[in-house]
């Protein structure tokens, strides 16, 4: 009854609905959506294979949503407004072989226009129970990145690799190092934000898959595994929830960085520019130690080390006793009483001196020496009559 329900709640859903009307060809709704779908899960990908063009469906959809068409190597995406895309694969053979060439028994799975399921590998039935089993070696093999894929599934699923699928990947894990660094990112960060990113995580560290992607200084993952461990309870016990990066949920940052900061910042990622800066600021305050005995006194130095990675330092080192004084320092830095223009209009020139200035100022401000706009005009003032 369950499976029925999904079924049709797949066929009401609006895009798919539209594609299956419009549709001129044979069509099938496959994969992700499916699998999402039947585990409750939402997703914004909605993939279709086709026998024939898949020029007139992709052109008729665009239209109808107001999408754009990228061609994506052998397939056509409309790419709509509000993040969601549906994907057009031509293929020859039938929708079996199709399937047969896919990586894992919960995405070999397929929906036709009149509601037919073909599960030709039990896909559903190993989703329920999360079960990640390969169908062919071959298939891996084909695209290694397939491999890390199946760790992203132990932590989406919150699941486990079957025996044999498992054994292939350790003995083939190496083929990893040697693909596209944007495909291989695209499923870590796809792992991190997973259900059970920890246990995964720990698994690609029995299994000696995660030092291939990053480059561990020390071979011993113990140390590694533990702070894993601690995180969850370390998020716990924050006061409050900060705000994430765009594109990247909170703990799987957490996590990120304490891989890079164990890795020295050298991994296989090719991450966006605002994650790389937040990762930078992490790992120039860890690299300092001064989270270790600093007072609450004498705090500000070692939280401007950090910048705006300050909320993850503490909550990574478990310094939840800094937390009133982070919100001070951010909240300062955020809305300082002077900025660079001011700083012009009083002769000072941009360069090194103006980014001391501004630093001595935001100090003063964070230790209560003062608190309004005339008050730091005048302390910069006296600093100039001084120097």
């Amino acid at each position: 009854m369950y499976l029925s329900n999904t079924i049709k709640a797949i066929l009401e859903d609006l895009y798919v609905n539209a594609v299956f009307e419009l549709s001129p060809e044979e069509i099938y709704l496959v994969g992700g959506f499916i699998r999402d779908s039947i585990i409750n899960q939402k997703s914004l990908d909605r993939d279709f294979i086709l026998k024939g063009n898949i020029n007139e469906i992709t052109q008729k959809i665009s239209s109808l949503f107001d999408g754009t068409i990228v061609k994506l190597k052998e397939t056509l995406r409309v790419a709509l407004k509000n993040g969601i895309t549906l994907d057009f694969t031509e293929y020859s053979d039938s929708i079996e072989e199709d399937l047969s060439r896919r990586d894992f028994t919960f995405n070999a799975i397929a929906l036709s226009a009149s509601g037919k399921l073909i599960d030709p590998y039990n896909g559903v039935d190993d989703l329920k129970k999360g079960i990640i089993r390969m169908i062919k070696a071959k298939n891996l093999l084909n695209d290694p990145v397939r491999i890390l894929r199946a760790y992203r599934f132990v932590s989406e699923l919150d699941g486990f690799i079957e025996e044999q699928t498992r054994q292939f990947i350790i003995n083939y894990k190496d083929k990893i190092r040697y693909e596209a660094t944007e495909r291989i990112t695209l499923e870590f960060l796809k792992l991190l934000e997973g259900r059970s990113p920890e246990k995964a995580l720990k698994m690609t560290c029995e299994d000696n898959l995660l030092n291939i992607i990053f480059f561990f200084k020390n071979k011993e993952l113990d140390k590694l595994v533990k702070r894993i461990s601690k995180l969850s309870e370390n998020l716990e016990e924050a006061p409050n929830l900060i705000s994430p990066l765009k594109g990247i949920s909170l703990k799987g940052l957490l996590l990120l960085e304490i891989l890079m900061e164990e890795s020295e910042g050298r991994s296989l990622l090719r991450l966006p520019k605002r994650i790389i800066k937040r990762i930078k600021n992490f790992l120039r305050g860890q690299k300092s130690g001064c989270l270790e005995n600093v007072s609450k006194e004498a705090s500000f130095d070692c939280l401007e080390l950090y910048g705006e990675a300050v909320f993850d330092a503490i909550i990574i080192n478990g310094k939840i006793e800094l937390w009133q004084q982070a919100e001070r320092y951010i909240k300062i830095s955020e809305s300082p009483l002077l900025r660079g223009e001011n700083l012009l209009s009083l002769g000072i020139d941009e360069g090194p001196e103006m980014g001391n200035l501004l630093r001595l100022l935001r100090k003063a401000a964070y230790e209560g020496r003062i608190s309004t706009r005339d008050e730091a005009i005048r302390f910069i003032q006296n600093i100039k009559r001084h120097s």
